[in-house]
């Protein structure tokens, strides 16, 4: 089995470190740096949860070819990388002192690819299974390469933002999260309204499955049914890269043959577990396969 992740390439870096004293030039901290990292973010980082879940993953990323390429290249080993001389590298840059999140600083290229791109993007899903989408809003996205990839007639699992919300239609599944309904729908997702906006959530994107994730409240999943799965209970360092984890976990079980209630509850047994470490990390979890 193998499986296309496709979407924006994110370059995650951290800065560890611990204060002790305040800066006489301002009213802020001195932080004395102690460690850096840089890790995959966003399609990259569904693409090394796929990895570390034993899965055979191919990720036709759109790469800058600007300071930051050799550290892409460390990361991800590229065989046939697909360079964009227009983009400049999405970097996010998190700032940490002593493990406690203070400040992000984004440096972000949004403008859309072209589309002799996609037709590079499309070479490399072609004997994929099932394509997962991690639509960040950053450019990759495109209404024309949405349409390829869904006219594919492959399994197709998707993480939208608002740009795109509507253009997935035909999904096996489609998660979203309060943030990007509030976006995508124009409402406010309360837990008194959670079947209502589920049920029409599903009619509006024409998907197989919806699954609303919504962090400590857990997730919900719509598929002609209604069924609740509780958050698993964590020491939550940080959330961010949940959300990539329960897409690989998703398209991974399902594609298994597991029903779409059993990937969820396998999605949020190994979110619980990546929320308990710092920044996005994959979930370790070959594991998962065998309860």
């Amino acid at each position: 089995m193998t499986i296309g992740v496709v979407g924006d390439l994110i370059l995650d870096h951290y800065i560890f470190g611990k204060s002790s004293r305040m800066s006489p030039e301002a009213p802020v901290p001195v932080l004395t740096v102690e460690n850096e990292e840089y890790r995959l973010g966003g399609a990259g980082n569904v693409y090394e949860n796929l990895k570390t879940l034993g899965v055979d993953a191919v990720f036709p990323a759109v790469i800058a070819k600007d300071k930051y390429w050799g550290i892409v290249q460390s990361l991800m080993k590229f065989k046939t990388p697909i360079f964009d001389e227009t983009r400049k590298t999405t970097i996010k840059t998190r700032i940490l002192d002593g493990g406690r999140h203070v400040v992000r600083i984004d440096k972000e290229d949004t403008h859309e690819i072209g589309r002799h791109l996609e037709t590079d993007i499309m070479g490399q899903l072609k004997d994929a299974d099932g394509i997962i989408i991690a639509d960040y809003d950053k450019g990759i996205m495109t209404h024309s390469l949405i349409q390829k990839i869904m006219k594919l007639g492959k399994p197709v699992f998707v993480d939208p933002k608002n740009r795109h919300f509507n253009d997935y239609c035909g999904a096996v599944l489609f998660k979203a999260n309060r943030k990007e309904i509030a976006d995508g729908m124009g409402v406010v997702l309360s837990n008194d309204r959670l079947e209502e906006i589920g049920c029409a959530l599903l009619k509006q994107v024409s998907a197989k499955n919806v699954l609303i994730t919504m962090g400590k409240d857990g997730m919900a999943l719509f598929n002609g049914e209604v069924h609740r799965i509780p958050s698993h209970r964590a020491k939550v360092a940080d959330v961010s890269g949940a959300g990539d984890t329960v897409m690989a976990v998703m398209a991974t079980a399902m594609l298994k043959g597991y029903k779409s209630f059993e990937a969820a509850q396998m999605a949020s047994k190994a979110a619980a577990w990546v929320c308990e470490r710092v920044g996005a990390v994959p979930y370790e979890g070959a594991s998962l396969w065998n309860g």
